[in-house]
């Protein structure tokens, strides 16, 4: 096959599995938001092309981007000349078309971030660190950080701020041991609605999601065309999380929890299956590397995950913590392949890009052990947001709703 046609087949299986907008007028809102995710994902792209890949007629292509352009999300950039027909006007989505803020509770601090419409942090807030996160103290943080986060904006600005997206764990992650928040402080929070709290004290939409699902959605949102469609994405924090893409859109399943990889069980020959076969949580998280710390005789007096407690890893553990999670992970890698056919498996996670990128380089090696189809092609890929992911994840969510998601979608994900 000639490259020529090689390009063609590419082209017709992509605009296959983009979703398609539809001509009808009463449409409209749908097909608008469409095309934004679509030049979000293809920065550059032409009238021409949105046309092509999301089925919608030149006309209603055109009308959509006018409109779109006319409202202030859309830019318009230097003409590409060079191509037979017509020289095509390229778009670009409008960092200052609309703003979004996004709060990640941690488990010994909260952060948070005010974005852009293209997920450029303009301002940043930390609090301060906490022994466990208590919602009273959370909410107050909220409150102060968000006129904090604003200040500098216009009275135009702040009504393009279009909504305040929020992060946490599962509670029953909180109460889990591999936590260590007690039994008193998850009662706090079952008891305690947050989205109530902070819609009543910002008057702002809110939405809330796991943490590591949002950081899955903002990987795929923020790396747009340098992802596949379909992939499995592993947060490597305080404790371990992940989300799964299937057809460019993050899989929430029936709960919300799909890609919860935190329970996955993992193969040990000295145990049977039971209540204490280990998971992924137990293996693959910063505090299993602490502990390891701990056991090599050093004692950090800086929070886990902490840049100061970065610097008190030696060598020696954290070979071994490596050493100990890379099959583990290729073994979550090879049953993903085998039940979801994914094309990437990205491993992010609150630890230096060399770090993320030498586990990518060693869970590819180990995963040529597995005679699983298809496990061959698969590419594992170091995430680029690192500490950011879960923060940026908080704070796509109101951007997700402007563009493409009702409030009703994101109703199981805490």
């Amino acid at each position: 096959m000639n490259e020529k046609k090689q390009k063609l087949v590419k082209q017709n299986e992509l605009i296959d599995r983009v979703p398609h907008g539809t001509n009808q007028l009463r449409m409209r809102l749908s097909n608008e938001r469409l095309v934004l995710s679509i030049i979000r994902r293809y920065p550059g792209i032409s009238k021409s092309d949105i046309a092509k890949m999301t089925g919608l007629t030149p006309q209603a292509a055109t009308i959509i981007i006018n409109r779109l352009e006319f409202d202030g999300l859309l830019r318009r950039q230097e003409i590409s000349r060079g191509r037979v027909g017509q020289p095509a006007v390229p778009y670009k989505l409008n960092p200052e078309g609309v703003f979004s803020v996004g709060l990640s509770i941690g488990r010994w601090s909260c952060e948070t971030v005010l974005i852009d419409f293209v997920a450029g942090i303009r301002e940043r807030v930390f609090s301060e660190t906490f022994v466990y996160p208590i919602p009273k103290q959370v909410v107050d943080f909220v409150v102060d950080s968000y006129s904090r986060l604003t200040e500098k904006l216009g009275s135009e600005q702040r009504n393009m701020v279009c909504g305040y997206g929020i992060t946490a764990p599962f509670i029953s992650s909180m109460s889990s041991e591999i936590s260590q928040l007690p039994a008193r402080v998850v009662k706090l929070w079952e008891n305690f609605d947050l989205v109530a709290e902070i819609t009543n004290q910002l008057r702002s939409s809110v939405y809330i999601c796991n943490d590591a699902i949002a950081a899955c959605q903002a990987d795929l949102m923020l790396e747009g065309s340098g992802r596949p469609f379909d992939f499995l994405y592993i947060h490597i924090g305080v404790c371990v999380g992940g989300g799964l893409v299937l057809d460019n859109r993050v899989f929430h399943g029936g709960s919300g929890r799909a890609g919860a990889v935190a329970s996955f069980p993992m193969p040990d020959n000295t145990l049977l299956p039971g209540p204490d076969m280990s998971s992924l949580a137990q293996v693959a998280s910063l505090l299993s590397l602490d502990r390891k710390i701990r056991q090599a005789g050093v004692i950090s007096t800086y929070q886990c995950g902490s840049e100061g407690w970065w610097a008190d890893v030696c060598d020696a553990s954290m070979n071994e913590w490596i050493n100990e999670i890379v099959p583990c992970l290729a073994c979550v890698a090879a049953s993903a392949v085998a039940l979801c056919d994914i094309a990437a498996f990205v491993v992010d996670g609150d630890c230096s890009f060399d770090v993320r990128d030498r586990i990518a380089k060693e869970v590819a090696r180990c995963l040529k052990k597995y005679y699983v189809h298809g496990v061959e092609s698969l590419s594992v890929i170091a995430g680029s947001l690192g500490t950011d992911a879960c923060v940026l994840g908080a704070a796509v969510l109101p951007l997700l709703n402007f563009e493409y998601a009702s409030a009703s979608s994101y109703k199981n994900l805490c």
